[in-house]
C-alpha cells in the first residue's frame, strides 16, 4: 500500500534498493546528477528520479551491445552502514578534460542550419572545441593517429547508429555519415582545414542520420578526454580529476569523483569510453595491467 507519509528522498531510496536487488548493478545506468543532487547529503549511488539531463541510457537497456564487465558473474552490491553500498570494479583512467555540450542540443547544429550557414560562418560552440583537441597533435591520445577520427566520430554517437545498433557492424557507412556532417559544418566554421578523407567519403553520407545518432547520444552529456588519451562520453557534470572505472556487473563504464576524505566516492553518472566497452577492462586486469579495486559509494 502507498505510503504518502513518506518523504520523496525515502521513495527514491527504497525504490533504488528494490531495483538493485532485482536487476543489479546495471540499475545505476539510470541515475543522472546535477551539481545540486550531488553535494546533498543524500546517497549519490540513490537514483534522483527528478533530474533529467539525457535523451537515453546507454547500459540500462539490455540489448545495447555494450558488455564493458563481460561475461564476469558480479557479486551482489552490498549495503553497509545504512548508506553505502559496496561494490567491486576496475579503475580505467582519470578525466583529463571535460567539454560540456548544452541539455537542448542547440550547439550540435542540424544539417539543415548548416547548409543555410553555408559561406558565413557561426559562434564556436563545444563541438568545434573538441574537434581542434582532436586535430591538436600536442593532446595525449592513445588512439593510431590514423584511426582517430573513426574514434571521434563513434564516440559522438556512443558507438551507436539507428536503430540503435553497433555503428562498428557497419562502419563504413557510419563513416560516410559523419563525414557528411562534418563537411557541412567545417564549410560553416574556421575551425581548420577539411581533411582529405572526410571530402572523398562525404558524397556517400547522410548528414541527418549521423546528426541524430550524435544528438541521442551527447544532448546532456560532455565530451571526455583522459589522462591517457581516451575518448568518452560521460555525465554533464564531470570534470577534470574524476575517476574512469567500470564496476563489474554493469554493461558500461562510469564516472566516480572521490569524496573529500579520500575514503568513499560520489558516482557521477554512466560513461561511454571507447576502447571499454566490449570488456578490454576485465581482459586487461586479468593480465595484470588494470587493477580491481573495492569502491565504497556515498
Amino acid at each position: 500500500m502507498p505510503d504518502y507519509s513518506k518523504d520523496v528522498s525515502e521513495v527514491f531510496r527504497e525504490l533504488t534498493i528494490l531495483m538493485i536487488q532485482k536487476f543489479g548493478i546495471r540499475v545505476l545506468s539510470a541515475l543522472e546528477h546535477d551539481e545540486s543532487t550531488l553535494v546533498k547529503d543524500f546517497p549519490s549511488w540513490i537514483l534522483p528520479w527528478d533530474v533529467e539531463l539525457v535523451q537515453c541510457s546507454f547500459g540500462y537497456w539490455s540489448e545495447f551491445y555494450y558488455r564493458a564487465s563481460a561475461d564476469v558473474i558480479p557479486e551482489r552490491p552490498a549495503i553497509i552502514e545504512g548508506n553505502k553500498l559496496r561494490v567491486r570494479g576496475v579503475v580505467l583512467d582519470t578525466v583529463r578534460k571535460s567539454n560540456q555540450f548544452s541539455s537542448s542540443s542547440e550547439d550540435l547544429e542540424k544539417p539543415s542550419k548548416l547548409r543555410d550557414l553555408r559561406g558565413a560562418s557561426h559562434e564556436q560552440a563545444t563541438l568545434d572545441c573538441v574537434w581542434k583537441d582532436v586535430q591538436d597533435r600536442e593532446m595525449t591520445c592513445v588512439y593510431p593517429w590514423g584511426e582517430r577520427l573513426k574514434v571521434f566520430s563513434l564516440t559522438l554517437c556512443a558507438g551507436l547508429t539507428t536503430p540503435y545498433l553497433c555503428a562498428e557492424k557497419n562502419l563504413e557507412q557510419h563513416w560516410a555519415n559523419f563525414a557528411a556532417y562534418w563537411v557541412l559544418r567545417l564549410q560553416s566554421t574556421s575551425t581548420g582545414e577539411l581533411p582529405a578523407e572526410l571530402q572523398r567519403e562525404s558524397e556517400k553520407g547522410d548528414a541527418d542520420t549521423f546528426w541524430f545518432d550524435m544528438s541521442l547520444a551527447c544532448e546532456g552529456r560532455s565530451f571526455l578526454v583522459t589522462q591517457k588519451g581516451y575518448y568518452g562520453l560521460g555525465p554533464w557534470i564531470s570534470k577534470p580529476g574524476d575517476i574512469c572505472c567500470v564496476l563489474l556487473g554493469a554493461t558500461v563504464p562510469f564516472i566516480l569523483r572521490k569524496t573529500d576524505d579520500g575514503l568513499c566516492y560520489k558516482i557521477v553518472g554512466e560513461a561511454y569510453i571507447h576502447g571499454f566497452m566490449h570488456g578490454e577492462a576485465v581482459e586487461q586486469e586479468q593480465g595484470n595491467k588494470l587493477n580491481e579495486k573495492i569502491f565504497i559509494l556515498c
